[in-house]
């Protein structure tokens, strides 16, 4: 009996199943405003670090701030802002330092840094407002959070300089702090903390990785990226086309202001966003931040090397 498929067409059926088979990478939304330097398995590594230095941290506070406090861990995320007070008006509590020349800092809510060096100080517990510190709450609370700040970067083998206390934006400082090679990238790292005073948010803003990281092949394998390390940094152009249209070269040359010359795109239809020329997704769009801005509709298409 012959068989109902030729050779060709069981070939093509055979590449469909296989194409099924292979999983389908997820498609994640992303705000392209923000940065991404850190591979999957970098971002493991920096969350599971940060697991294992929390007790440390956490042991830490009790000993000063009481044994009924409990510090968790929150977001992690890469990050690029001028502003680390995120508005906050003074007083402020801003513990800033240096690492490896670049500017960092460990942010802390006033009322609940009043209340850490008011307790410090053997003051009797009471409901702290925000307030200016003195000189020496200011030398105590500074002591306590360097000694924090010390144990989290030891994690990662980075040490802090010239940390100082400061309580006003004008000497916040920004990453450009940094000097002529100064880079905005951060890592933003929140912990949660619940002491017999109340609750609040301790946040650091580590530069220094990912080159703080040991690069190993166990992180390679973590991460799905189709290129070289080498190539990682190389800029594509992107372009999001509206539409298309053709004229003569007689209309072209006779164009005024005001004209109107319609596209081949209907009202509603995507954008087409293009990588040096290369169809990669369709877009629709939009505004962000006060710019225009297109979001992706459709995952990446397979770029050819």
């Amino acid at each position: 009996m012959s068989p109902n498929v030729t050779p060709e067409e069981a070939q093509a059926i055979q590449e469909s199943l296989g194409d099924a088979a292979r999983p389908q990478r997820e498609v994640v939304e992303r705000d392209f405003s923000q940065p991404r330097r850190l591979s999957a398995g970098q971002s493991v590594k920096i969350r599971g670090l940060l697991g294992s230095v929390l007790p440390d941290l956490e042991q830490q506070i009790k000993s000063v701030l009481g044994s009924g406090s409990a510090l968790g861990l929150g977001r992690v995320a890469e990050s690029a802002t001028d502003d680390v007070t995120h508005g906050i008006e003074a007083p402020l509590c801003v513990l800033r330092f240096m690492v490896r020349g670049a500017p960092g800092w460990l942010v802390w809510d006033s009322a609940a840094a009043v209340a850490a060096a008011e307790k410090i100080l053997g003051s009797t517990p009471g409901e702290a407002e925000p307030r200016v510190l003195t000189q020496v709450e200011g030398q105590v609370l500074g002591s306590f959070l360097v000694g924090l700040l010390e144990v989290l970067l030891a994690k990662f083998g980075l040490q802090a300089t010239d940390p100082r206390l400061v309580q006003d934006k004008e000497t916040v400082g920004s990453w450009k702090d940094g000097g002529d090679q100064a880079d905005s990238h951060r890592i933003t790292v929140e912990l949660p903390l619940e002491t017999p005073a109340g609750g609040s948010t301790i946040e650091f803003v580590l530069p220094g990785f990912p080159g703080c990281l040991p690069s190993t092949r166990a992180d390679e394998a973590q991460e799905p990226d189709r290129i070289g390390g080498e190539m990682a940094g190389v800029e594509i152009e992107l372009r999001a086309v509206l539409g298309q249209g053709e004229v003569a070269l007689a209309q072209l040359l006779a164009l005024e202001p005001g004209d109107v010359v319609p596209l081949n795109q209907r009202v509603g239809d995507s954008l087409v966003v293009l990588a040096e020329d290369k169809f990669i997704a369709n877009a629709e769009l939009g505004v962000h931040h006060g710019r225009v801005a297109v979001r992706l509709r459709t995952p990446e298409a397979e770029i050819e090397s």
